[in-house]
């Protein structure tokens, strides 16, 4: 139980950080690792899901919002296109 509570609130705080531009994982990571509330394996679950859901939310402050992360760069040209053309 404890496991699924961890990866659930972990995809929570990758929503948080795939979606505000300016909070990255690594920061939420620091912070919970600095908080140390969780066993290692739970903080396994936590980071997986935090991970995995900013690697499918980070595009969308690229595309909506004209602020790309370093990763997402390349991706602002193209997205931008589509976004004008009404198919965004």
């Amino acid at each position: 139980m404890e496991i699924i509570l961890s990866l659930v609130g972990g995809i929570l705080f990758g929503a948080i950080a795939g979606i505000v531009p300016g909070i990255h994982p690594n920061l939420l990571a620091t912070i919970m690792v600095t908080a140390n509330p969780f066993t290692l394996t739970t903080s396994v679950a936590f980071l997986t899901g935090m991970a995995m859901t900013n690697t499918f939310l980070s595009i969308i402050p690229t595309v909506y919002l004209s602020a790309p992360d370093p990763d997402n760069a390349l991706a602002l040209q193209a997205t931008h296109q589509f976004f004008y053309k009404g198919r965004g």
